[in-house]
C-alpha cells in the first residue's frame, strides 16, 4: 500500500511539471492598500487569487497609493529612512519599474498624489518647486511631456489671508481633465476652491475660484459627480460633519445629503451619480450608508457592532471595498453592493488602510468604461483563460487553517484529497457538485483546518493537496509550519 501511495504522489509531481503554463494565469491585483504590517507603512496589493503582494519595500514610508485610469501604474508618496522630504513616485501595476517624479521638490508637506481621468498628468499637494517654497501649493506634473512640473495654486497669493498658514491639499480631478477642485485655508477657514488646469500664471491668478467663501466652518473633500456639474463635499457648518452637495462652477445651490447631529463622512459618487456611498457614526459606531443622491432612502451596509469605514465604489459600481476594525484591527474587506457577502481581503495582524480599487484613484467615481473586476467571478476577467484550475492555497505557510481557491470551467462534482509528503492521504474534503466559476475567497473556497479525517491535527511539515473536478486533476504544495 505504502508504494502505491509513493508512486501516486510521484505521478502528482509529475503533473506539476507538465500541467500547460497557460492553464494557471498569473495572479492579477484587485486593489491597493496601505499597511504596517512590516513594522513601516508600505504598498501591498490584494491579487484575484486571494493572496496579498508587498508593492514597496522601503525602509522609510509609503503612503498614499492611487492607480492610473488603465490600471497600469500605481502612482505614491514615499519618504526615505531619516524622515525627510516626501517624493512622488510611480510604478508599474506589480510593483516593478519605480521613477521619482519630484527629485528636485521640498514636499515635506506632500498630501495625495492622483491622475487625471485621462491619464496624462499626476495632482499632488507640495511645498514648492515655485514660486514660494513655503506655502503647500497644488502641483501638476504632466507625464507626456518629460514629467515636467508647474505650481498650479500658488499663483493665487493676493486671496490668501495674512499670516495665515495655507496647505492647498487633496486635489481632486473633474471626469474630463480640466478641472482641479481641492480644500485650502487661504481665508482663515478650510474652503473648497476649484480652478481650471492652466499652465499660465496670470490667468491662473484669475481663474481660480473659492466655491464655499460665506461659510465660517470648515469644508472639505470635494468630490466631482460623474458629469462634473456638481460637488459633493463635508461639512461642519451646521455643527457636526455632514455631506452636502453644490454646482461645481459657481458653489451656489447649496443642498445637504445628510442631517444627522452624527458624523457624516467620507462620501462618493456612484457611476450614474443617482446614489451617495459614505460613512456614518449614527447608529453609534461608523457603518458603510448609501442613499440616493439626495440624501434620501439611507441603508446600512454593514450594519456591524465594530468599526467600518472608508467605502470605495469598485470599477463597476457592484462591489465596495471598506475597512474594517471587525476582526481586532484593521483590515480591508469587500462586500456586494447591497452589503451582502462580506471577505477580508488582507487578512494580517498588522493595520491595513486606504483601499483603492484598481484603475480608481482618489475622488474618481467607478467609471462606464473601465469595468475590470476580478471580484465579479468572470472567468474572462483579467486574463483568465476557460480552464478549470487550482491555485495556490492562503496563507501559505499556515497554522492550523488555509483556504484552497479554485476555478472551474464548468459545472463539476468537486473533491480535494490531502497528502502527506510520502504520499499519504490525510484528509478528504468533499465538495459535492458546483457551479461554473471562480471559488476565490474565503467564503467560497476549500477550507482546511489542518486536522485528518479522524480530527486530530496533523504535525508540522510539506503537504500536497489535489483537486479532482470530472476529469480534471491538479496537484499543488503547501506547508504547516508550527
Amino acid at each position: 500500500m505504502l508504494r502505491k501511495r509513493l508512486l501516486v504522489i510521484s505521478w502528482f509531481a509529475l503533473t506539476l511539471v507538465l500541467v500547460p503554463a497557460n492553464w494557471i494565469s498569473a495572479a492579477e491585483p484587485i486593489l491597493i492598500f496601505q499597511s504596517s504590517r512590516d513594522g513601516d507603512p508600505e504598498i501591498f496589493a490584494a491579487m484575484d487569487d486571494g493572496t496579498v503582494q508587498q508593492l514597496t519595500k522601503n525602509q522609510g514610508i509609503d503612503k498614499d497609493a492611487a492607480w492610473s485610469p488603465d490600471g497600469t501604474r500605481i502612482v505614491w508618496l514615499t519618504q526615505g529612512p531619516a524622515a525627510g522630504d516626501f517624493d512622488v513616485t510611480i510604478m508599474d501595476a506589480d510593483g516593478k519599474n519605480e521613477v521619482n517624479l519630484t527629485p528636485d521638490f521640498a514636499t515635506d508637506l506632500a498630501s495625495q498624489p492622483t491622475f487625471s481621468p485621462d491619464g496624462t498628468k499626476v495632482a499632488f499637494s507640495a511645498r514648492g518647486p515655485i514660486p514660494d517654497g513655503v506655502l503647500n501649493n497644488v502641483v501638476i506634473i504632466d507625464l507626456e511631456n518629460k514629467n515636467k512640473a508647474w505650481n498650479l495654486t500658488g499663483w493665487g497669493a493676493k486671496n490668501v489671508l495674512v499670516g495665515t498658514d495655507v496647505q492647498d491639499r487633496f486635489a481632486v480631478w473633474s471626469p474630463d481633465s480640466t478641472r482641479i477642485a481641492w480644500w485650502t485655508r487661504r481665508a482663515g477657514n478650510y474652503d473648497i476652491w476649484v480652478t481650471d488646469v492652466v499652465n499660465d500664471p496670470k490667468q491662473q491668478e484669475e481663474i481660480q475660484k473659492n466655491l464655499t467663501a460665506d461659510a465660517k466652518e470648515t469644508d472639505r473633500n470635494p468630490r466631482f459627480s460623474p458629469d462634473g456639474t456638481k460637488i459633493l463635499f463635508e461639512s461642519k457648518r451646521e455643527g457636526d460633519w455632514e455631506l452636502f452637495v453644490m454646482d461645481s462652477d459657481t458653489g451656489k445651490n447649496i443642498v445637504p445629503v445628510t442631517q444627522n447631529e452624527k458624523t457624516e463622512r467620507n462620501g462618493s459618487w456612484s457611476r450614474d451619480g443617482k446614489k451617495i456611498l459614505f460613512e456614518s457614526i449614527r447608529d453609534g459606531n461608523f457603518e458603510i450608508y448609501v442613499a440616493d443622491a439626495d440624501g434620501k432612502n439611507p441603508v446600512n451596509l454593514t450594519n456591524h457592532q465594530k468599526s467600518d469605514t472608508f467605502p470605495r465604489w469598485s470599477p463597476n459600481g457592484r462591489r465596495i471595498a471598506f475597512v474594517s476594525t471587525r476582526d481586532g484591527n484593521k483590515e480591508i474587506y469587500a462586500m456586494d453592493a447591497n452589503g451582502a457577502n462580506p471577505v477580508n481581503l488582507s487578512n494580517d495582524p498588522g493595520d491595513d488602510n486606504f483601499p483603492q480599487w484598481r484603475g480608481l484613484g482618489p475622488g474618481a467615481f467607478p467609471s462606464k468604461e473601465l469595468a475590470v473586476e476580478p471580484l465579479t467571478k468572470q472567468l474572462t476577467t483579467l486574463g483568465y483563460i476557460k480552464q478549470t484550475t487550482l491555485l495556490q492555497n492562503y496563507p501559505n505557510p499556515f497554522n492550523p487553517e488555509t483556504w484552497i481557491p479554485y476555478i472551474l470551467a464548468k459545472d463539476s462534482s468537486v473533491t480535494i484529497y490531502i497528502y502527506t509528503a510520502s504520499g499519504q492521504l490525510v484528509r478528504t474534503l468533499a465538495l459535492r457538485h458546483q457551479k461554473q466559476g471562480a471559488y476565490l475567497f474565503r467564503n467560497q473556497a476549500a477550507y482546511w483546518d489542518g486536522n485528518n479525517d479522524d480530527g486530530e491535527a496533523v504535525s508540522s511539515g510539506v503537504y500536497f493537496y489535489q483537486l479532482r473536478a470530472g476529469d480534471f486533476s491538479a496537484t499543488r504544495k503547501m506547508v504547516i509550519a508550527k
